[in-house]
């Protein structure tokens, strides 16, 4: 009890210090705005999900919330999934997002996102501290923000990491006032997906033939998978290594390495810019930003394709839960419906 309360008085004081001036206040409101996207919204969403009630975690970066419809998924299958997943995600950021998600859920199969294993600027800061930011306030987050704090970058001065703090206590003491509160509103009905009805064409379809060569993998990422796979594995879970289409990161140089490393790391590797997946994506109207993420044409393909693949693959039956079902149905009406709404009135922004 006596360090419970030392930990709340440095908590306060903390909390204090920061308030401190309207300058302050200014300050903290418009770093915490950089440190909110889509994809925040996406990871805060995750903690309503009903507790135990998901089959499948996708974990990965922009490259699966831009991909992986968990209401394409259930649809097609009436597995429950969600994609638990922002952009240019680290491996340990990953690490620390699986632990937490572990609180809560018990997911028979998780999915990596293949494509952690690229070179990742640790210097790109700003986007993990959006995913970081939208955990909840318990250790997991505060272990991710040390870890972050201990890069030092331009990219991320000092008054956006006094953000990240402010916010973690402000969120911890909240937590302590009202701890049957619950923090956050339903605001999230796509369970991690980003639709977007933007069409900007691809033209290399043969761009898995390109002449890049890379002779190993990443050494940290390789370590960082290495971990998720470990947690996974002690909680019983089946795991795939998943590539989705990705024109601009990818060719058949990195996919020999991760098929590689699947193989010794002995978990399953589906990399769907091959074939018989690939002739099924059209880079002239699947994709947002030229070939470096899907819209929303293409990313029903990839979540149909990797449905059917999960449900072969695995085993996994229909969920059962009514009361999950019902939101699922809900949800998907209403995805259906924004997602015509949109293309009616030609809403090219993102819609979570």
């Amino acid at each position: 009890m006596k360090v419970m309360k030392k930990g709340m008085v440095l908590l306060c004081v903390c909390f204090c210090f920061f308030l401190k001036g309207n300058t302050q206040k200014e300050i903290f409101a418009e770093n915490l705005d950089q440190c909110t996207t889509a994809q925040s919204d996406g990871i805060q969403g995750f903690y309503e999900e009903k507790e135990n009630s998901l089959d499948i975690l996708f974990l990965g970066d922009s490259n699966f919330t831009r991909s992986i419809n968990p209401l394409i998924v259930w649809k097609q299958t009436g597995i429950i999934s969600y994609t638990l997943a922002s952009a240019t995600q680290t491996t340990w950021t990953s690490t620390y997002l699986l632990k937490s998600a572990l609180r809560y859920q018990k997911p028979k199969v998780l999915i990596i996102d293949a494509n952690l294993f690229r070179a990742q600027n640790e210097g790109r800061l700003a986007r993990n501290c959006a995913a970081i930011n939208a955990m909840k306030p318990e250790k997991e987050r505060m272990q991710a923000i040390r870890h972050l704090l201990s890069y030092t970058d331009t990219s991320m001065d000092e008054q956006t990491k006094a953000t990240l703090l402010h916010s973690y206590v402000r969120d911890v003491i909240r937590k302590r006032l009202t701890p049957t509160k619950q923090q956050l509103d339903s605001k999230h009905t796509t369970h991690g997906f980003i639709m977007n009805t933007k069409i900007e064409p691809f033209y290399d379809r043969d761009y898995m033939h390109n002449n890049e060569q890379i002779t190993e993998l990443d050494a940290i990422n390789q370590q960082g998978v290495k971990e998720l796979i470990r947690l996974a594995k002690e909680q019983k879970m089946q795991i795939l290594l998943l590539r989705v289409p990705g024109a601009r990161e990818w060719s058949f140089s990195r996919a020999r390495l991760v098929s590689k490393f699947a193989e010794k790391e002995q978990v399953d590797y589906l990399d769907m810019n091959l074939e018989p997946y690939s002739s099924k994506i059209n880079w002239l109207t699947d994709t947002k930003d030229g070939g470096y993420h899907m819209n929303v044409y293409g990313a029903e393909k990839v979540s149909g394709m990797i449905a059917a693949y999960i449900q072969q693959s695995y085993g996994i039956s229909g969920n059962k839960d009514s009361e999950v079902n019902k939101q699922f149905q809900m949800d998907y009406n209403h995805y259906q419906d924004r997602k015509q709404y949109n293309q009616k009135e030609k809403i090219e922004n993102d819609f979570t």
